[in-house]
């Protein structure tokens, strides 16, 4: 087994081109999604109280404010695109909100990408649902809160790139309990889907991380679970609540963000009670709960036992024994 194919899923091994994430990568980003946390860390010494330090490169998301022409592409699709009803010709610029003589609604929630295929660049445009296509680019858009407006939505956009990272993070272990603190985060450059074949070609691109394949797995393992839509409907003779997509069963749906939103839609679309109040919401933007995804995905990876034999790090061990004495591996 190669080291790309711990990560990824081809449907032939002679074929370059990645259809998803491998099978164990899958689950560990299902379990890491579905926890909202990092899965638990394991200490590679018998020792009951130690502590090292360790570097690794990681592909990490860095979010930012979606600049002008990203929007415009987001209001183009929603024009656009004749999927669902959700999906009527938005009458005002600059807005996710609609009404005509037929229809009203809003979209409360739009997750997409800029696809970029390995075997032909870029596919043009934005989409919610190309799954099989990997990607360096996820684009957003949340409600932030509800408008009386009737042609005017409060929209936060959102441009999220992916990037190989230098993540340096402290892993203590005491009495049996491992936890990890002080994460130093170093953005090093963007992922090159292009350049991420699976055979001699990706030889330099891994060791450089712009385009390793592994991080094609894990772009598409993102992509699972955060394209997709949520969004209301009004025409003549009835209300709906539409939605599409994996993120309303996932941990993002207690981040106070989204959950507002949710709720929202589902008074907006007249569908009130069928949004249960979580034991807890979190007091929490969905730019950061992404990027925290992103993250404990990426640390769970690194510390998956059946990973370790295929995985190069960077590792520097700094333990502190119990009896104090140090000893540097």
């Amino acid at each position: 087994m190669t080291v790309a194919d711990a990560f990824i899923y081809r449907l032939a091994a002679d074929l370059y081109w990645i259809s998803g994430p491998s099978a164990r990568l899958g689950r560990i980003a299902g379990a890491v999604i579905g926890s909202g946390e990092r899965l638990q860390f394991e200490s590679p010494t018998s020792h009951q109280n130690t502590s090292y330090e360790t570097q690794n490169f990681l592909p990490l998301l860095k979010c930012d404010t979606a600049n002008s022409t990203v929007r415009e592409d987001v209001w183009r699709l929603v024009n656009d695109t004749e999927v669902d009803t959700a999906w009527v010709h938005n009458m005002t610029a600059g807005s996710l909100k609609w009404a005509t003589s037929e229809h009203s609604g809003e979209v409360g929630y739009l997750g997409t990408i800029y696809p970029r295929r390995l075997e032909g660049g870029n596919s043009g445009g934005l989409t919610w649902n190309e799954t099989e296509s990997t990607t360096r680019h996820y684009v957003f858009a949340i409600q932030r809160q509800p408008t009386e407006l009737e042609y005017q939505s409060d929209t936060e956009y959102l441009s999220c790139v992916l990037w190989n990272a230098s993540v340096s993070y402290t892993v203590k272990k005491q009495n049996g309990i491992v936890a990890i603190g002080d994460i130093h985060r170093e953005y090093i450059n963007e992922f090159e889907p292009l350049e991420a074949y699976v055979d001699d070609r990706s030889a330099c691109s891994i060791c450089e991380g712009s385009g390793a394949p592994a991080y094609s797995g894990y772009s598409i393992a993102l992509s699972k679970y955060l394209l997709g839509y949520i969004a209301w409907n009004q025409d003549n003779t009835r209300h709906r609540y539409l939605t599409v997509g994996s993120l309303g069963t996932t941990s993002l749906s207690t981040g106070a963000q989204f959950y507002n939103m949710n709720r929202n839609m589902n008074e907006a679309g007249l569908v009130i009670g069928t949004i249960q109040n979580p034991s807890n919401v979190r007091n929490i933007s969905f730019r950061e709960d992404v990027e925290a995804f992103a993250l404990n995905l990426s640390l769970s990876i690194i510390n998956d036992a059946s990973l370790w034999s295929v995985t190069s790090l960077t590792i520097c061990f700094k333990l502190t024994l119990r009896n104090k004495a140090r000893r540097y591996l």
